[in-house]
């Protein structure tokens, strides 16, 4: 009974109707007879408070609640609830894929999804598959198509009645499911991955189709060369994303030249290019060509050399690792040397031991070699406290509170996948370069180096990632000399 009534609106005649004139069960049936003529019961519900006067023949009525309540005969009902022997009934069907869901219907009319027993002649339909059972007498599950006999053996047009089998109309085709009709259509049986046309397999917007003429896989759209002007493209899943180059910012969708000169970064006078600036001091300007440099003024202070580190939890991501490389040049920093490096756990201990001990020991030395890290020697004017200030505190909830526009408060996860590391001074900046740059000199830098750097002009290799002296192939070691790689 509940099963009935776990999904219906109303109240129900149950076919007990008072008894005026016999003696009957007082304590179970109080007086009332079934229809049939018995007294049998082995379950009652009565609800004492919610029954009408005895003003004229009395049945009971149940709704969902199951509470047994007596009204007057002649009141109109909502349906009726009839016996029904379900020594054999089947269990609920289990959908065929996990995208699937089933649909019964008994014979009595009932419908829906959720039903925990179903009686003999109940039929369920996948959706969307269309596919449909019926339960048998035995209380299993026969798939469509059966006997042509019971319910025109599930089929949606005609049941030949020998096999049986379905058949449908001319111009429709019979689908998977063996029980239903669609117009007839070249792409039913390609096997598309994705699209399908007149007869032909086609792919989404950023995806191209493979040789097979079926599957798809994603278009690197970055193979083209103009993509992106003035910006560096980053291809990903079904599309592409073109990010600014230095001395460039995004403006309606278009990458268009930064003025630097009017936020005054020269000491005297400066000039805006195209992807960068040029600064001049009492000797004139400098002039150069129209590739993306950044020239430093020759009056400007003594260049500074730091090491800078993006950690495994930033390289794992190509977009944020590209973001972060932009970031270092958008700062105006040069970068004399990089390289991607990946650590044994022994190189993370002989780093890190000076802090052996202590309770973040253990965790962040496994951090550190968990992946691949890009590690950079910048140069720029104080550039020990800049790259510090752009990374923010090492403390992530801390840097999102205090520079919200630091490295560390837009893509640090905890304070061990913090994102970057950098030196804290001069002299712990000439021991970690020493470290992971072990064949760069930073004194032999100093002297034959930074005053080329600093006078510029200076140009930067996206190929390299790294900054040589415009319109030179150089090696930053030694810039006055011709890279004999290159």
């Amino acid at each position: 009974m509940g099963e009935l009534l776990r999904d219906a609106e109303g109240e129900f005649w149950i076919g007990l109707q008072f008894n005026g004139n016999g003696c009957t069960d007082t304590s179970r049936l109080r007086r009332y007879v079934w229809i049939t003529g018995d007294t049998l019961t082995n379950f009652t519900n009565w609800s004492d408070g919610d029954s009408e006067p005895f003003c004229a023949p009395m049945c009971v009525s149940v709704s969902r609640d199951l509470k047994w309540k007596e009204r007057s005969c002649d009141k109109i009902m909502d349906g009726f609830l009839c016996e029904h022997d379900r020594t054999k009934v089947c269990a609920p069907l289990e959908p065929r894929e996990t995208d699937e869901s089933v649909h019964y219907i008994t014979p009595f009319g009932n419908e829906g999804e959720g039903p925990t027993m179903l009686p003999m002649g109940s039929v369920v339909t996948g959706r969307p598959s269309g596919v449909k059972h019926i339960c048998t007498p035995d209380g299993v599950w026969l798939r469509a198509p059966w006997s042509c006999e019971v319910l025109n053996g599930g089929c949606e047009h005609k049941c030949v009645t020998k096999t049986p089998q379905c058949t449908c109309p001319a111009g429709t085709a019979l689908q998977r499911n063996n029980i239903t009709c669609t117009p007839n259509d070249a792409c039913v049986n390609l096997g598309c991955e994705q699209l399908c046309l007149a007869g032909a397999c086609l792919c989404r917007d950023g995806y191209e189709l493979l040789a097979d003429g079926k599957g798809c896989r994603d278009k690197d759209e970055c193979r083209d060369t103009m993509i992106c002007p003035n910006s560096n493209c980053v291809n990903t899943i079904g599309s592409y994303e073109c990010l600014c180059a230095a001395g460039f910012v995004k403006e309606n969708g278009v990458c268009v030249d930064v003025n630097e000169c009017s936020s005054s970064p020269c000491e005297h006078e400066c000039e805006n290019m195209k992807g960068g600036y040029a600064c001049s001091c009492f000797e004139g300007n400098r002039k150069t060509d129209s590739r993306m440099v950044l020239i430093t003024a020759r009056c400007a202070k003594a260049l500074q050399l730091t090491l800078a580190v993006i950690k495994p939890d930033a390289v794992a991501h190509p977009l944020i690792l590209e973001a972060l490389h932009q970031k270092i040049l958008e700062n105006k920093f040069i970068i004399v040397k990089s390289k991607e490096i990946v650590w044994q756990r022994r190189d993370s201990e002989r780093f890190y031991a000076e802090h052996k001990g202590r309770f973040f020991y253990q965790r962040l030395v496994e951090f550190m070699s968990s992946g691949p890290m890009w590690a950079y020697i910048l140069a720029r004017e104080e550039a020990v406290s800049h790259w510090r200030a752009l990374m923010g505190p090492t403390k992530v909830f801390r840097a999102r509170y205090v520079a919200p526009g630091s490295i560390r408060a837009g893509f640090g996860l905890t304070d061990t996948r913090n994102t970057t590391h950098g030196s804290d001074s001069e002299d712990s900046a000439r021991r970690e370069i020493a470290f992971f740059f072990p064949e760069f000199s930073v004194a032999e830098w100093m002297e034959s180096a930074e005053p080329a750097f600093r006078a510029g002009p200076v140009e930067y290799d996206q190929h390299r990632r790294t900054h040589t002296l415009a319109g030179q192939q150089t090696d930053p070691q030694h810039p006055l000399q011709t890279d004999p790689q290159h």
